[in-house]
């Protein structure tokens, strides 16, 4: 098994577990918004409690492309 990458790890895992065929495929993720968004949800997911979970989608609404996902502030939690 592949260790995840360690920016979107929440699609990574997402997409190894749903892909069947293991063909390439490609993101349109940014991965400086993709960046900027996880490490701001690491910063307010603790202002707002224990036991307190945040996700995010940013979605192009034009070309519907996902250009981050962010499914919780740590992964690893």
């Amino acid at each position: 098994r592949y260790s995840l990458p360690k920016s979107a790890p929440h699609l990574a895992d997402f997409l190894f577990k749903t892909q069947k065929d293991n063909a390439p495929w490609h993101s349109t993720l940014d991965a400086s918004l993709q960046h900027q968004l996880e490490k701001r949800l690491s910063a307010q997911v603790g202002a707002l409690g224990p036991r307190t979970t945040i996700a995010a989608l940013v979605v192009e609404n034009k070309t519907r492309a996902i250009r981050a996902y962010v499914g919780n502030a740590d992964y690893f939690s």
